[in-house]
């Protein structure tokens, strides 16, 4: 499922409340077994653009930790003491969405 998909079902719908239709939404999805994350690869790269500010290829910890939960992920992310290089920030990011949806699914 990806970003787009829960853009075009929001615009279509116009609920009163968008944030809880997006949160039904995602928790129906992430009921579905084959469901995996609505966040991919790409987007994460694009999530670390977005925090990269200075354009050095790395994020600060407190930078980090506000894109876990930008992403719904901050208590499953390991804390960071250091600047993070890109490739990095996507491999935590995708371990701690695995975590995630893993206690969600109750494994």
């Amino acid at each position: 499922m990806q970003p787009q998909v829960l853009n075009t079902a929001l615009c279509n719908e116009l609920p009163d409340d968008p944030r809880k239709f997006l949160l039904e939404h995602i928790r129906k999805l992430q009921s579905n077994s084959d469901y995996k994350s609505i966040f991919g690869e790409s987007d994460l790269h694009g999530l670390f653009t977005l925090y990269d500010t200075t354009g050095r290829g790395v994020i600060t910890p407190a930078q980090f930790q506000a894109a876990m939960a930008d992403i719904g992920a901050a208590g499953y992310a390991k804390d960071i003491k250091e600047n993070i290089k890109e490739d990095h920030f996507v491999r935590l990011a995708l371990e701690a969405l695995d975590k995630r949806l893993a206690e969600i699914r109750g494994q």
